[in-house]
């Protein structure tokens, strides 16, 4: 089994200390945003450590209603915002990132960057909802720029 060894271009704020929301409290981005904004589920299927409520596997019928519910939530709020990896799995270093603004390279696997790769013209609108998202959940006002990174993970 290998490492990978990713070159990632991204368009967004870097983050120097710990990620600006509860790691604890939400397992990952998503989670956390859904909180966020407010999603709330059709009904609760498992407890607070992950178990099925009742004890046993739900009918496929609810889950599918369950997880249904959520991919047409998250379809109809989508995030303003990618979490890049800009270091490794034991070490992160984080940009909060545009997610339409993100080009990866594998080792091996080289990507062409064209002229109209590294320019924010066309994003106007993404940039704006981004830079509104920062402000409003986090209080970051910093202007987001273009990052080359690395992970090793």
């Amino acid at each position: 089994m290998g490492v990978s060894t990713d070159g990632v271009i991204c368009y967004g704020v870097y983050v120097e200390e710990d990620l600006p929301f509860d790691q604890e409290k939400h397992d990952d981005e998503e989670e956390w945003w859904r909180h966020h904004k407010g999603y709330k589920r059709p009904f609760e299927m498992f407890t607070e450590d992950g178990q099925w409520i009742g004890g046993e596997e739900w009918p496929e019928e609810k889950c599918d209603e369950y997880f249904e519910h959520q991919r047409e939530w998250d379809e109809a709020n989508p995030m303003p915002f990618e979490l890049v990896n800009v270091c490794s799995a034991d070490c992160p270093m984080w940009v909060i990132a545009v997610p339409t603004m993100k080009t990866t390279a594998c080792r091996g696997y080289p990507v062409v960057i064209d002229q109209g790769t590294l320019s924010t013209r066309g994003f106007s609108e993404e940039i704006e909802r981004f830079r509104e998202f920062l402000k409003e959940a986090f209080d970051i006002t910093e202007e987001p720029k273009w990052f080359l990174g690395s992970y090793w993970g």
